[in-house]
């Protein structure tokens, strides 16, 4: 059973607008997020690139920020008992218990073309959910 798939509003609107407006084309959306969810369980990351490399190569010479520092920066905020299922999702998993990622398709679009679509979502581990932050490029934006 892949990640529950959620939501940040603005991804949700974003979805929301492409599924009136394309309502076959955000389907297709739906489920290349299934696979990524389905891969983000499995640790595949083949589909999917760490935010965190496209963050240091930004800044280019800022200080470095990988998956373990900002997986610390969730750890530090979280709760004593997300704390211990933190702990837990590491241990089974070995990988940080939240890692911001991205992921790229490109997919078919009204019979005749392609749109690229990217999505960046936080894996959540601990609570076995990916959490799409923000989309780019769906048809209308």
């Amino acid at each position: 059973m892949a990640y529950a798939i959620r939501y940040k509003p603005a991804a949700r609107r974003q979805l929301d607008q492409c599924r009136e407006d394309y309502p076959t084309f955000a389907a297709t959306v739906e489920a290349w997020l299934r696979g990524v969810a389905t891969a983000a369980e499995r640790q595949d990351e083949a589909i999917s690139f760490e935010l965190a490399d496209l963050l240091e190569l930004a800044a280019s010479g800022a200080e470095s920020s990988d998956a373990w520092a900002l997986s610390l920066r969730n750890w530090l905020d979280a709760s004593a008992k997300d704390k211990l299922k933190a702990l837990v999702a590491t241990l089974r998993k070995r990988c940080p218990p939240w890692q911001f990622r991205g992921s790229v398709a490109p997919l078919p679009f009204l019979d005749y073309s392609t749109c690229e679509v990217h999505a960046y979502y936080l894996v959540d581990h601990v609570e076995q959910r990916i959490i799409i932050a923000l989309f780019k490029g769906l048809p209308g934006q």
